[in-house]
């Protein structure tokens, strides 16, 4: 009786199930600005990697120009 109830009791554990579960308007409008925040932040590391050299170049180019000029 006991080797029946092995497979018996692992295939009703991996069989899903429905969720009887409620998730309520604080914790999905956390979850929300937590993925919002993970973009925004995403994109400003992006910006940041990007301008800084841009930054930086256009700073030398100005320099330059001015020693130039003189």
């Amino acid at each position: 009786m006991f080797r029946q109830l092995i497979p018996v009791t692992a295939i009703f554990t991996l069989i899903p199930a429905m969720a009887q579960a409620y998730i309520g308007p604080g914790m999905g409008l956390g979850a929300i600005a937590s993925l919002l925040g993970l973009v925004a932040v995403f994109f400003m590391v992006m910006v940041a990697f990007l301008w800084f050299p841009i930054k930086r170049r256009i700073a030398k180019r100005r320099k330059a120009a001015e020693a130039e000029a003189q």
